[in-house]
């Protein structure tokens, strides 16, 4: 389970407790817990590597905000940022041109999602992790659209923005459904 909250949920129940059904992108889970065995103490040669690995990831990641956020903070009042600077605080530079639609094809969700609502050229303040590592983003360009939008395109986007909103208000819905799903179990079916 990869659900931190449910697992901790799971984890505080008695053996032979069932849950509601849990959607997962393998399909909908229904959990039993057949067994609960008490919590033990690990010795140190089993949790050893584990907990360096991890000590090293997380003092790693955060050395990296505070470099970066001292960055940021030196870098907050330039009108232009130029590629020298970057270079010179030890940070890679990448420039990358990409129109709005396309931002999630480059980028997680959290960071198409930044971009898309920047309306100026800026620095973001923000800081992004994502599979490759740290991010700093600074909005050099936003060149305005020379196009012109046929019907056809208009129409496309609505049905897209009406099936968005179908889709969200369902699965709202069906979250809470799956909420206050009781389940009830039968003798007959225990034997089979």
């Amino acid at each position: 389970v990869q659900d931190y909250k449910l697992a901790k949920e799971i984890l505080k129940g008695n053996k032979g407790e069932y849950f509601a059904p849990i959607e997962t992108s393998k399909g909908i889970l229904i959990v039993e817990i057949a067994d609960k065995k008490p919590a033990r103490v690990l010795p140190f040669k089993e949790v050893k590597e584990k907990v360096k690995k991890d000590y090293l990831y997380f003092k790693g990641k955060e050395f990296c905000e505070n470099k970066a956020e001292k960055f940021l903070s030196r870098i907050k009042n330039k009108e232009k940022l130029k590629k020298e600077d970057i270079l010179k605080a030890g940070f890679k530079f990448k420039e990358v041109k990409v129109k709005r639609y396309e931002l999630s094809k480059y980028f997680n969700f959290d960071i198409a999602l930044a971009l898309t609502k920047v309306g100026k050229p800026k620095l973001l303040e923000k800081l992004f992790w994502d599979q490759e590592g740290l991010k700093i983003f600074y909005v050099k360009k936003i060149e305005p659209f020379n196009g012109t939008i046929s019907k056809q395109e208009l129409l496309q986007v609505s049905s897209i923005l009406l099936r968005n909103k179908r889709e969200k208000w369902f699965n709202k819905w069906y979250q809470l459904l799956r909420e206050q799903a009781k389940i009830k179990i039968y003798p007959i079916f225990e034997n089979i």
